[in-house]
């Protein structure tokens, strides 16, 4: 039994059953399903009275159409929480359930060619008059010429047998080339599940759309033992009807297809910074794969035509989407990953690199047709190729959704055009018509929708700060002025957020990772010059990340280090093995660590430099702290115009060349070399403290204790004289007693020296000067002198005295990083006696 109640068997053959009886194990089954069912009906009438019908709210039934809206956003509620998504069965795969793809012939042999001046118009196969209207429609705008636009209708009305604009016209992958599917499952008891009723405001429709499939051979009908549930989901277009197979059941007992469509952030990647691009659709994706005979009796369901099983591949079955997308991809192998690179059932077209611009700011045309220009012409072959294949291998395109060539396109929630990809105009409307957010849930969505624009926008997790909060487990909800703040800044940034555009490799002009950090969260962006006008910037993606509450403590060098590492870490797909990398950072103490390797105070921080040197090759470019970072995106900024080399190793070895550094302002003082800061980079290292020959807080400290233990000791001994123990075990509690006493009343027992044979040579050094930092400190001038005025011995002093403060009764502290703490600093006379004080007394 799972988590959710359910019985399943786990082995895919019978095996003994000692404690159920089959008859009991199936009573068992069903009443898991009825109760089950139950649940569901109670989520179909919070449904049905969101949309409005009679059953839901006893309200006069309303056409389809008149509560399109409504139903979508009731609709677009159901998503199921990833805690209620019933997991497939991971196991080894039979050899008679394998996939089998095997186009055969050459798909390109009767490949139409594209003419350079393309006739006029007419009507060919299923492509009518009415239908080029529509097509026109499509592509409205200007972007196409008129020479352009014929050479598309060519191109559609020839390979008009690529399309689909109705059930009748859809196609199948060829048998021959793309056998049945034959679903794998372990053994399991059939289930009976009671369907969803059909509201009666879309009765009608869904009749129809069931008698369509019917008569496009999508649906066949049935006798088997198995029924399951389905249900319909509004379309995008916030009108028309899907239907879902609800086959939870199916999918706890098929054994597990792991594969997995690309990543959709990726995929939008590829297509940003084209000169054109076009998107293919297949027309109803699923019905073109179809189904073996043993496995459609296990998508059995029930409707007012009778029973029904599919014939075509479920949608809702668990295996379908890796299966399907494997499927595209088969058939466009050898067009991948240069013109396209499918998603499931989309096909986007990657259009040329280049615009092929002249001097003049016209663009390249064909020699035998000017009215076409070239880059065009390259991208209609490209998608004649396409539809070449698809049509082969008996599959069809959706003609409504059809875009050959436009200058921006939608990909999985992006838009994609010259100028690079940014988060659509839909998903960036609802982001700033978010109210307010009346508990975590809401939080968590309105983050989950935003974080799509995260790549986009400068600082992204820091300006998010006070919501990720609210998200914490044990925070109380809270929605204040500082939250609401918040929300609003985010939806301005949303707002105004970049392209971004791929990086280009290779390039002559080197890819800057810029990177900034405050006390809570490191910001880092891309960008790349052009390598035609080298003053336009191409931003390639913008990041933030949080410190955790540990990383927030850390030195002023070693958060700079870590800023560093994780910003290379986080973008290790995209810079890994770049040999023309930029870090643009302010290097005060980078160049010293990341030249200085094994030298560290610690494991943890060596560690750090020798993941940054093996794993990346990149010159550091120096930049005062003061102004700079992610927000200011639009200023430009000066680059060095020098060509920078530097003999780059394999990575293997940590005996490399150092790490060049640029400097932006020749004017700006160099970073510090190692020795003046390495005592700074973990100050949990040591116990450098001093000046206090005598501490009355903790004197009075170790007094009380010593009172509470003496008190101990004659509790111990007026034990042992009431208690009747043997005479040995006396002797031994009043011994034990004696020692005690006699070692807190040896108070001036010789102390062993401070060791300072074991200490850096930099540490006895910073000791020896730690009297000439009070006494400067004591007699502080008002007025310093400039530091450039100053010569270098004089700055380094000064530089290594601004770390301690002087207290008014002449104690000396030391400053730690950013943390509200100071460290009391004791000379090296004392510092024995403290440590032997505090661990005989207050460690134990």
């Amino acid at each position: 039994m799972n988590k959710q109640g359910r019985v399943y068997i786990t082995e895919t053959l019978p095996v003994k059953v000692d404690k159920f009886t089959k008859d009991e194990l199936k009573a068992l089954y069903l009443t898991r399903s009825e109760v089950t069912n139950r649940k569901d009906e109670v989520l179909l009438q919070a449904f049905i009275q969101e949309a409005g019908t009679v059953e839901g709210s006893r309200k006069k039934t309303k056409a389809l159409e008149e509560h399109g809206e409504e139903m979508a956003l009731s609709f677009a509620k159901k998503y199921k929480p990833v805690s209620l998504k019933v997991r497939p069965v991971l196991g080894e795969l039979p050899e008679k359930f394998r996939i089998i793809r095997n186009i055969k012939g050459n798909p390109l042999a009767t490949l139409p060619e594209l003419p350079i001046k393309p006739p006029e118009f007419r009507p060919k196969g299923r492509y009518t008059d009415d239908r080029k209207e529509k097509m026109d429609t499509r592509h409205e705008g200007d972007f196409l010429l008129p020479e352009e636009r014929k050479l598309m209708h060519w191109l559609i009305a020839e390979q008009n047998e690529a399309f689909a604009w109705d059930d009748s016209e859809r196609g199948s992958f060829k048998a021959e080339y793309f056998p049945p599917i034959d679903i794998p499952t372990v053994a399991h008891i059939p289930w009976v599940l009671k369907p969803f009723r059909i509201p009666p405001s879309i009765y009608d429709e869904v009749c129809k759309m069931i008698r369509r499939k019917i008569d496009a051979g999508v649906y066949e009908p049935s006798n088997s033992s198995y029924r399951s549930k389905w249900f319909c989901v509004i379309k995008k277009d916030g009108k028309s009807l899907r239907i879902v197979h609800s086959l939870e059941p199916l999918n706890e007992v098929t054994i597990a297809h792991s594969g997995l469509p690309p990543a959709t952030e990726e995929l939008a990647m590829h297509f940003a910074g084209r000169a054109c691009n076009g998107i293919l659709d297949l027309y109803v994706g699923y019905d073109e794969r179809l189904l073996a005979e043993s496995s459609r009796d296990l998508t059995t369901f029930q409707t007012p035509f009778g029973a029904l099983r599919l014939v075509t591949l479920p949608m809702g079955w668990t295996n379908s989407v890796p299966i399907f997308h494997d499927d595209v991809t088969y058939i466009l192998r050898d067009e991948i990953p240069e013109y396209t690179m499918p998603y499931i059932d989309d096909v986007p077209i990657r259009g040329p690199k280049t615009r092929y611009e002249q001097k003049d700011g016209s663009y390249e045309v064909l020699k035998g047709n000017p009215g076409i220009r070239r880059f065009v012409y390259e991208h209609m072959n490209n998608t004649n190729r396409i539809l070449q294949r698809m049509k082969y291998s008996g599959g069809t395109f959706s003609g409504p959704k059809t875009t050959i060539c436009a200058d921006k396109i939608t990909i999985v929630g992006f838009d994609c055009s010259y100028e690079g990809r940014r988060p659509t105009t839909d998903t960036i409307g609802k982001i700033l018509n978010w109210g307010d957010c009346e508990n975590t849930t809401d939080v968590r969505a309105f983050l989950g929708t935003a974080v799509m624009c995260r790549n986009h926008i400068a600082k992204f997790v820091a300006i998010a700060a006070p919501l990720y909060e609210l998200c914490k487990a044990g925070v109380s909800f809270q929605w204040g002025v500082v939250e609401k703040a918040a929300q609003e800044e985010l939806k301005q940034k949303i707002k105004e957020c970049f392209h971004t555009r791929n990086p280009k490799f290779p390039s002559k002009q080197p890819i800057v990772m810029a990177v900034d950090s405050s006390w809570r969260a490191v910001g880092y962006y891309l960008y790349q010059r052009d390598e035609e006008d080298p003053t336009k910037i191409h931003y390639i993606k913008f990041n933030s990340m949080l410190m955790d509450d540990r990383q927030q403590r850390y030195s002023q060098p070693k958060r700079e280090l870590v800023r560093l590492r994780m910003a290379l870490e986080e973008e290790n797909y995209l810079l890994r093995g770049c040999r023309n990398l930029v870090v643009e950072t302010d290097a005060k103490y980078l160049y010293g660590m990341l030249n200085n390797p094994g030298r560290m105070p610690n494991a943890t921080v060596n560690r750090w430099v020798d993941y940054i040197r093996t794993n990346f090759f990149f010159i550091l470019m120096h930049r005062k702290g003061k102004g700079f970072g992610p927000d200011g995106l639009s200023r430009r900024r000066a680059y060095p115009g020098d060509k920078f080399a530097r003999n780059f190793d394999d990575g293997s070895d940590d005996e490399g060349e150092e790490f060049v550094l640029v400097k932006e302002n020749p004017e700006d003082e160099d970073p510090l070399p190692l020795e003046e800061f390495i005592d700074e980079i973990d100050t949990r290292t040591g116990f450098l403290q001093q000046v206090v020959k005598d501490s009355p807080e903790l004197q009075l400290e170790l007094e009380a204790t010593k009172a509470v233990v003496r008190q101990e000791i004659r509790e111990r001994r007026l034990l042992a004289t009431i208690q009747d123990y043997p005479e040995s075990v006396k002797v031994f509690i009043t011994t034990v007693a004696d020692q005690e006493e006699a070692a807190l009343d040896s108070e001036d027992l010789p102390e062993a020296p401070y060791d300072e044979g074991r200490r850096t040579a930099s540490a006895r050094e910073q000791d020896a000067r730690l009297p000439k930092i009070k006494d400067w400190l004591e007699r502080k001038p008002k007025n310093l002198v400039a530091e450039k005025e100053l010569s270098q011995s004089d700055a380094k002093f000064i530089r290594a005295a601004s770390h301690f403060w002087l207290s008014k009764d002449g104690r000396l502290y030391r400053k730690t990083g950013n943390s509200s703490y100071l460290q009391l600093v004791v000379e090296s006379d004392r510092r024995m006696t403290i440590m032997k004080e505090c661990h005989d007394n207050t460690g134990h």
